[in-house]
């Protein structure tokens, strides 16, 4: 929103208090699952995505020990129904290829430097823990699965900071290394600005978006906000060991409904 003139104080706070109570209204008096789908609606409105990112490591350090680099394409293949595919390529070769079909996550793959073939990592065949760290980083294996609402029962708890953000806590409804996550919502962006990850009582780890960015959707009139960095804690290493265990997620040069090659996204070609 921009400001423009405004001389008085009251016509100011009446301007802002007005806006606020405009994004809650989204919110009022829908059950957790209609936030949900809700969210995926306004969220979902490009057809592919590619970026830069960069994953830098920290221990109890300003500086990060590790940095990695790579690129990540994507692609939906639904019409806005969660279903798509995803190519992540790292600097050092390796990659990792997602897809999903009818609502349920069917492809995992991750193929690492000179390995000739690719290990699946999906959740009805798994090589790896899906409590295991991904490269080294604090997400996990578990992690790096898509979020498909059917599979997780989804509950509003209160809005909180005056209306701005709402509180929605997803537990899944299958096997998992969490019990549930709590995500905390804009409710003027439509998206996440922190998640926290649970088993029981105790918080895990916690995941906050430090920045976004708007952009207007190629091909459309609609607009939408897409992270671009991201910090990951790991609160059980620091709860039990006093230090910090951090990765931290910086994504660049975004480009949404650009070109994509089908070659770009064929798990036979990694």
């Amino acid at each position: 929103m921009v400001l423009k003139n405004l001389m008085k104080v009251s016509l100011l706070s009446f301007t802002l208090t007005s806006s606020l109570y405009g994004a809650m209204s989204d919110f009022k008096n829908k059950s957790g699952k209609q936030i949900a789908e809700m969210l995926e609606k306004k969220n979902l409105v490009y057809k592919t995505e590619t970026y830069d990112l960069e994953l830098k490591y920290y221990h109890d350090d300003n500086n990060p020990f590790k940095i990695v680099k790579g690129k990540a394409i994507t692609q939906e293949t639904a019409g806005g129904k969660g279903q798509g595919k995803a190519m992540v390529t790292l600097n050092d070769k390796t990659k990792v290829y997602v897809e999903t079909r009818n609502g349920k996550e069917d492809i995992h793959m991750i193929k690492f430097p000179g390995s000739k073939r690719s290990v699946s990592f999906s959740w009805k065949n798994s090589n790896f823990s899906k409590s295991s760290k991904f490269l080294g980083s604090e997400a996990s294996v578990e992690d790096l699965t898509c979020h498909i609402l059917s599979n997780y029962k989804h509950k509003f708890r209160k809005f909180s900071q005056g209306g701005k953000v709402a509180i929605l806590e997803f537990t899944p409804k299958r096997k998992s290394y969490y019990t549930s996550k709590v995500y905390y919502i804009d409710t003027d962006k439509f998206v996440p600005i922190e998640i926290i990850y649970y088993k029981g009582s105790t918080k895990l780890k916690s995941m906050a978006v430090k920045e976004y960015k708007k952009y207007k959707v190629p091909g459309s009139s609609k607009t939408v906000y897409r992270p671009h960095r991201l910090e990951m804690k790991n609160n059980e290493y620091l709860r039990k060991n006093k230090k910090t265990l951090e990765t931290h997620m910086v994504i660049s040069n975004r480009v949404l409904n650009g070109k994509v090659n089908s070659s770009d996204l064929n798990p036979n070609k990694m």
